[in-house]
């Protein structure tokens, strides 16, 4: 039986890289393209630090049932 050539055998496209952006600066059509290409990116400083409080506050309902 002959030898793999590993490096052709798994020779597979590179995962696009995850862009970072600062939400100060960024547009919609960047972050939008960025998520077509590697299917989500970074977005940083999108919420004030006195929100996160808040948010991190508010239920989990994802799974359960709401009335």
């Amino acid at each position: 039986m002959e030898a793999c050539d590993t490096q052709t055998t798994l020779n597979m496209p590179s995962t696009p890289q995850v862009q970072v952006f600062q939400a100060a600066t960024v547009t919609i059509d960047q972050v939008v393209d960025a998520i077509k290409i590697a299917g989500a990116c970074i977005l940083r400083n999108a919420v004030a630090i006195e929100h996160i409080d808040e948010i991190e506050q508010v239920p989990q309902h994802i799974g359960k049932n709401i009335d």
